[in-house]
């Protein structure tokens, strides 16, 4: 749909809507973005909702933000939930993480040899016509 390749010192919640711009008028179907916590800034929620028409589903663990519980004096805080050991997935999460492992079986994303980042949005672009081309030449 859209690429943005950008320096590593740019917080993506600051980029995210430059990167979402392109799509305004474009994606009439698009019913939700997913996101994890770093892009749980309201006024992202907002710009999403009201220039994509679509929703932000924010992504996280269930034990996640739930630090912090206020509760009335002489009543006891409710139980904290348990965190289970090891990597847990996150539903839907893993769409993003299986795209970035196809860029690595491209030889030039596999590590950033680009000097400008146009050159690198040009590169991942080719990779994904090759993967799509693919899937398309086994139909």
């Amino acid at each position: 749909m859209t690429v943005k390749v950008h320096a590593a010192n740019i917080h993506d919640q600051i980029i995210a809507q430059e990167v979402l711009e392109p799509l305004i008028g474009k994606t009439p179907r698009l019913k939700a973005v997913f996101a994890d916590l770093a892009y749980k800034k309201i006024s992202l929620k907002n710009w999403i909702s009201e220039n994509l028409n679509s929703q932000t589903l924010i992504l996280k663990h269930p034990w996640q933000g739930s630090q912090y519980v206020w509760v009335f004096p002489g009543k006891d805080p409710p139980p904290a939930p348990e965190r289970p050991r090891g990597f847990v997935p996150l539903k839907w999460r893993w769409v993003v993480e299986r795209t970035f492992g196809w860029f690595g079986h491209s030889r030039r994303l596999s590590k950033c040899y680009e000097y400008l980042t146009l050159h690198e949005e040009g590169m991942i672009y080719g990779a994904m016509i090759r993967l799509m081309l693919a899937r398309l030449a086994r139909l």
